[in-house]
């Protein structure tokens, strides 16, 4: 029998654990929010436009509902929330007897109190979810290419959907017989049974030079570890800045990822705006020449930005977009490329079968 759980404080980031909960190894039962984030008392996915069938509760009801569970699942959300408060949830869930599962960053001082807690309470207390690697690689190590295709999942800015499209190319793939090897852009990537983006390309302590080599090394060594198909691989960050004004690093990790492999196709998340059908032509040819990437399709995401605030936050805020309203605008505005709504589960599914299609007409795939 599954663990019963809660998961807190959700937000419209966080839907894919709902979507995808298949994966786990406990039941989630309760989706809890802040009152002050406007998800309460609607089904999770209301303001996407889709069902999970969980209605969101607020935080007032955490305590009540704690007695109900066995495991509580704190999450990584993209809005604001104070890692103080974020740590005496977590120590309450302990105090009460709960297993405790971090998908969040926390500060090491935190994470030792709680792994001290958890073992006085008798408790699990999961927070790491990082694959083990070397300290470092050998100087005489030289990039090698993967032995099977590589499809790359990019986004041109933050919170394009990347996470979702991942997940749901996966399934797309195990669904018509393929095995395919899955690395998050997320760094709990292995919370849904995929490989997670190696925490050593974040440490400022590294070269450039030696992120790349060893991410390279890693994609390798994932890839001989099993029999798998291919490989999905999901890219953080986006692959420009939003404007002069808000730059989300300048796609330094696309940049590093983009030397560390070579994607045979890419797919490519976009915020929804009312594009101009030259647009995406011209992202292909520049996306051709800059980084050398195929790109085979576009995954409009239920975010668009809100541009009238940038200008004072000097960061990007969102409106989201109904699902009906971005698969409408698809089926009408007669788009010459392979194009999906994020959330469309038949749409992947035969965007799955013709990227399987193009690999092998390419000879650079063996069909099963």
């Amino acid at each position: 029998m599954l663990n019963s759980s809660l998961i807190f404080p959700y937000d419209m980031s966080d839907i894919s654990i709902l979507l995808h909960k298949n994966k786990f190894d406990c039941e989630i039962d309760y989706v809890l929010s802040l009152l002050s984030w406007g998800f309460c008392s609607k089904d999770a996915g209301y303001i996407f436009g889709v069902r999970t069938e969980k209605t969101v509760k607020d935080e007032k009801n955490f305590d009540s509902i704690l007695e109900k569970v066995d495991t509580v699942i704190l999450l990584n959300g993209t809005l604001c929330f104070d890692e103080v408060e974020f740590f005496l949830y977590a120590i309450k869930s302990i105090e009460k007897r709960k297993n405790l599962i971090c998908l969040r960053k926390i500060d090491e001082k935190y994470i030792e109190i709680l792994k001290c807690a958890s073992k006085f309470y008798g408790v699990k207390f999961i927070y790491d979810w990082q694959h083990n690697m070397p300290c470092e690689i050998s100087s005489n190590y030289k990039l090698i290419s993967p032995k099977i295709p590589v499809i790359g999942i990019k986004g041109v800015a933050q919170n394009t959907g990347k996470f979702e499209t991942l997940l749901s190319l996966k399934e797309s793939f195990e669904k018509i017989g393929y095995s395919p090897l899955c690395i998050s852009g997320k760094l709990y990537g292995e919370f849904f049974g995929i490989n997670s983006y190696p925490m050593f390309m974040l440490d400022d302590k590294i070269s450039v030079q030696n992120k790349i080599l060893k991410l390279n090394y890693y994609i390798n060594e994932l890839c001989y570890s099993d029999n798998f198909d291919l490989i999905l691989f999901e890219v953080p960050g986006g692959l420009y800045p939003v404007n002069d004004k808000v730059y989300e690093n300048f796609s330094f990790q696309n940049f590093l990822v983009s030397n560390a492999i070579s994607f045979d196709l890419s797919v490519i998340n976009l915020l929804y705006e009312n594009y101009d059908l030259n647009y995406f032509e011209w992202l292909k040819v520049n996306l051709k020449n800059k980084y050398s990437y195929n790109v085979f399709a576009y995954i409009i995401s239920n975010n668009k930005i809100n541009w009238d605030s940038i200008p004072t936050e000097r960061k990007a805020s969102y409106i989201t977009i109904g699902s009906e309203y971005i698969k409408n605008w698809i089926n009408t505005s007669e788009v010459p490329y392979n194009m999906c709504s994020v959330f469309d589960k038949e749409m992947f599914e035969k965007l799955a079968e013709e990227l399987i299609a193009y690999l092998s007409d390419e000879n650079s795939f063996d069909a099963i």
